[in-house]
């Protein structure tokens, strides 16, 4: 039952990291999204989700909370 250990370490994982991020008022998807850009500037979008296994559907509007929030910058 690895499947089983994997998913439950990964949810003890993201509930942790919630907690902590929760005084940033970040998602645990956004700070994985702030980690693949803290390692590199100008990333586009489509390398982000390559990253983070995402569709591009998925990332838009989390891109845009991050830039409302005044954590990214997109350009064009």
């Amino acid at each position: 039952m690895i499947c089983f250990a994997l998913y439950s370490a990964q949810h003890a994982m993201q509930q942790a990291y919630a907690e902590l991020l929760e005084d940033l008022g970040l998602t645990y998807p956004q700070y994985l999204v702030l980690l693949v850009l803290w390692e590199r500037d100008g990333v586009r979008v489509g390398e982000v989700g390559e990253r983070l296994m995402l569709e591009t559907s998925t990332l838009t509007p989390l891109l845009k909370r991050l830039e409302a929030l005044g954590l990214v910058t997109r350009m064009r």
